[in-house]
């Protein structure tokens, strides 16, 4: 029996079984790539870079601010924080900078927005966000990726910022005053186990953020005065410092292979991306005419 097949017919077929390797070829070649806040083109805007710093490329391009980008985990989005309609809201946007658009329109504050392992859902912090002051609350959300469903995940009268999910999808860290001070807490996800990570009264964190492996939590501590990279165990074991540097060190976040923390630094006396081994080694990544700060890495 002989099966002829039609010209069209054959080239659908190339298409079809070749679509899924090109697709994943890109996300391959893409792995790694650096999505950042720059205001090299005179505002604070959004752009990406790949792994090595080279090739910046701007994605935004807004009178309001756009800042905290954030890689989804298919690396297909970017979510991010913007001003662009007077408070801060939360964007999500393609990752070639297309399909800007709003998930969530609240008359108060919306930031620090971080994705769920599986990316089907979003992480945030509504309110108004000052960890000095007592008087003023701010509370913790979930939100599916397309805008639906939103939900109280922490709301105890406290500042809670900055939270980070877990790459097990099991626990939420975050900072927080309830102590009276700005402390790292974790939170399982269906919020009945919360535990204090129990760190020198005098650091002040900043920035927690989660390693590939789930092993290690990077933060940003100044402590008096100076601001430094530390990681920890989800334990609160093994508290190490990255960096020792007299110019800040801020805004850490884990490299795609899980062996670096990338974070941002005026160390040689200009807002740039820096990265730094376990072991202290520091190299620098950007040079550029404007501040480079709050990088994310795409794992």
């Amino acid at each position: 029996m002989h099966v002829r097949f039609w010209p069209g017919f054959l080239a659908l077929l190339s298409v079809s079984l070749l679509s899924p390797l090109l697709a994943q070829d890109t996300e391959e070649a893409r792995l790694g790539e650096i999505v950042y806040v720059s205001n090299t083109a005179g505002n604070l805007d959004i752009f990406v870079r790949n792994p090595d710093g080279s090739d910046p490329r701007q994605l935004t391009d807004d009178p309001g601010f756009d800042t905290d980008p954030i890689w989804s985990p298919d690396g297909l989005y970017i979510a991010f924080e913007t001003t662009r309609h007077g408070d801060s809201d939360i964007y999500i946007m393609k990752y070639d900078g297309s399909d800007q658009r709003s998930l969530i329109a609240n008359p108060i504050d919306d930031f620090d927005p971080a994705w769920s392992p599986d990316g089907s859902q979003l992480v945030f912090v509504s309110g108004v966000s000052n960890l000095m002051d007592d008087g003023v609350g701010t509370q913790i959300n979930l939100l599916n990726r397309d805008g639906t469903d939103l939900r109280t995940f922490i709301s105890d009268g406290f500042v809670n910022t900055s939270p980070a999910w877990s790459p097990d999808g099991e626990w939420i860290v975050y900072i927080s005053n309830r102590a009276g001070i700005p402390r790292l807490f974790l939170t399982s996800l269906d919020g009945a186990t919360t535990r204090s990570l129990a760190i020198d009264d005098n650091l002040l964190l900043e920035s927690p953020g989660w390693s590939p492996d789930g092993d290690w939590i990077t933060f940003s501590g100044n402590r008096n005065g100076n601001t430094d990279i530390y990681i920890i165990r989800p334990d609160g074991s093994e508290l190490t410092q990255l960096t020792r540097h007299p110019a800040p060190d801020r805004q850490p976040v884990w490299t795609f292979d899980g062996q670096r923390v990338m974070f941002s630094s005026n160390r040689d006396g200009n807002w740039e991306l820096y990265t730094v081994t376990p072991d202290g080694i520091t190299r620098r990544l950007t040079y550029s005419l404007g501040a480079d700060s709050q990088p994310n890495c795409l794992w």
